[in-house]
């Protein structure tokens, strides 16, 4: 058996063991909700593809450069982390380091499990393309080509990850190498989507309030954009659908090039991957010891202060760690540039007035949901991340309560300061008046706070303690109920905005009955508003109430440290 297929063998009888290892009620329960969730995600994907097919071979040629372009942007922003576990800092990497195994063999493996990560993405575009593809009855070449397209920007974009940080690898001194790795690919892959944002919103700015005519703005994106290789597979697909001639040579364009980052990557990793394990796995480094003086400072410092509550020491202990860790690091620059930035560069008519919330739905979405796009990144692993100290703190006497309180405070505060400033920074560029921006950093508020906790609970009933990389610190069924949480807790607080805004006249009354008649009055939207307020808290009560049942019945594996059990009970003799 070839080196790659073993080592590809391997990974795959590692995650059936991990998958025997669930519960058989929960391993059901995901074998039946995955599939229905599935379909209800990819159903309305397939549909917007075939929708594009209606718009003229101009038309779908631009939207499905929109789709492959932002598939990389999203890999290069969200998938970092995967593809530092897969090359550098997995356990396993040792021993394949003194194995006699070929580092090409270990790359080729490597870049195929870290390409994984990305299913789901790339699930959805694949849906979008066979809706396109069927509604414009594509010939056999097209359905050749669509799954071929979508694994090569998979594999272009995974390789281009690699080649980054294995140059940084070898720039960087190895005891920064840790911080600073995460911290320029996190940046340049923030930078490649910023500009990104940039070229999109400049070409189909201005298209209009329906969706055809939006669509139809984005028709020479195609053209415009036609030299970037990213764009390819998109003329090849429409040109397959369409009949054009070229369409093959797009093709052998898109393999051409997908070949040519994959031995980018393989070339720069081949002399970065000893120095990475050394600067950025479990190597032991030997640590600079400091000095007397600074010891001395530091313990006056310490008994002077005054004594913190558990609550405080924990909340403080979380930030340092988000300092110190990378991951966490890497995660809170796309989230603080893309806050800062976002409502600058978002399509959108601005203006003031009548127009300041029809303009803010149109392109401030984003800002306002900016804390449900980044709970499984930054909120979900925030329990799991303890990792072994988690059987400390099972140890202390610290309530679950007073963890998890700390957990939503440490995360929630950035996420929060995050929504305020981009709220705040949308506010004044679609010119709103002080009551307008008011209500628009409220509303932020609110669901940044609802965001978070609902991504910590989520988190902490499936968390996986020994799990090395944040993506795969959370079980698939906890990740799947803490986002048809927050879906609900944001349509709950949607329906709540709405129905205040037409209690206190916020916005202009448009709300009528289906017969023309007048709307619900005051009292009856006040009374609305407060029933969905009260049931999207009651969300939230009810996920921090099973996120602390389930950290507090938890047990520790029997393979790392020896089980809690109840003190055997000795009774007297008989007679």
């Amino acid at each position: 058996m070839p080196p790659v297929a073993l080592l590809l063998r391997t990974d795959l009888l590692s995650l059936r063991n991990r998958l025997r290892a669930v519960e058989r009620r929960r391993f059901w329960l995901m074998l039946t909700a995955i599939p229905l969730l599935g379909l209800a995600v990819l159903i309305p994907a397939g549909a917007v593809g075939a929708s594009a097919a209606t718009l003229g071979t101009a038309a779908a040629n631009g939207l499905l450069t929109l789709g492959y372009t932002s598939l990389g942007m999203i890999m290069l922003v969200v998938g970092l982390s995967s593809v530092m576990v897969s090359f550098f800092t997995a356990r396993d990497l040792l021993l394949l380091a003194a194995a006699p195994i070929r580092l090409r063999d270990i790359y080729l493996a490597r870049l195929l499990v870290a390409a994984r990560g990305s299913a789901l993405v790339a699930a959805l575009l694949l849906a979008s393309v066979i809706g396109y593809g069927v509604a414009a009855r594509a010939g056999l070449g097209y359905w050749i080509a669509a799954p071929l397209t979508i694994a090569c920007v998979v594999l272009a974009v995974t390789a281009l990850q690699v080649a980054l940080l294995s140059a940084v690898v070898r720039v960087v001194p190895i005891a920064r190498a840790r911080t600073l790795v995460s911290v320029i690919a996190a940046l340049m892959g923030t930078v490649f989507w910023l500009v990104w944002l940039v070229v999109r919103s400049q070409d189909i700015a201005g298209g209009g309030d329906s969706l055809v005519t939006g669509a139809s703005s984005a028709a020479g994106l195609g053209d415009r954009l036609v030299w970037l290789p990213i764009a390819w597979p998109a003329r090849a697909l429409a040109g397959f659908a369409g009949g054009d001639s070229s369409a093959p040579l797009w093709l052998l364009s898109t393999l051409l090039f997908t070949a040519t980052m994959v031995l980018l990557g393989y070339s720069v990793f081949v002399h970065a991957f000893r120095r990475g394990l050394s600067a950025l796995g479990e190597v032991p480094r030997r640590t600079t010891t400091a000095s007397p003086r600074r010891v001395a400072t530091l313990a006056g410092t310490r008994s002077s202060a005054r004594p913190r509550t558990a609550l405080t020491a924990l909340v403080g202990k979380e930030w340092l760690v988000m300092r110190r860790d990378s991951r966490r690091l890497a995660a809170l620059i796309p989230l603080c540039a893309i806050a800062a930035l976002y409502p600058l560069v978002a399509p959108g008519v601005r203006g003031g007035g009548s127009d300041f919330w029809p303009s803010v739905l149109r392109g401030g979405t984003v800002s306002v949901m900016l804390p449900f796009f980044f709970t499984q990144i930054l909120a979900a692993p925030a329990v799991a991340l303890e990792g072994r100290a988690f059987l400390l703190m099972r140890l202390a006497p610290v309530p679950i309560t007073t963890l998890l309180r700390a957990k939503v405070i440490a995360v929630g505060v950035p996420m929060t300061l995050a929504t305020l400033a981009s709220t705040l920074i949308l506010g004044i560029v679609h010119h709103g008046g002080a009551l307008d921006v008011v209500a628009l950093l409220l509303m932020g508020t609110w669901l940044a706070a609802g965001a978070t906790t609902i991504g910590v609970a989520g988190g902490a009933i499936g968390a996986r303690f020994e799990a090395e990389d944040p993506r795969r610190a959370v079980n698939t069924g906890a990740a799947l109920t803490s986002s048809l949480a927050s879906l609900a807790f944001l349509g709950l607080s949607v329906v709540a905005m709405l129905q205040f805004a037409s209690a206190t006249h916020l916005t202009a009354p448009t709300a009528t009955r289906f017969d023309g008649g007048p709307g619900p009055g005051e009292g009856a939207a006040m009374l609305a508003g407060f029933v969905c307020v009260a049931i999207a808290v009651s969300i939230v009560v009810v996920m921090l109430t099973a996120a602390q049942r389930r950290l507090e019945r938890w047990q520790p594996d029997g393979g790392r440290a020896p089980l809690v059990v109840q003190p055997v009970q000795w009774a007297a003799p008989p007679g």
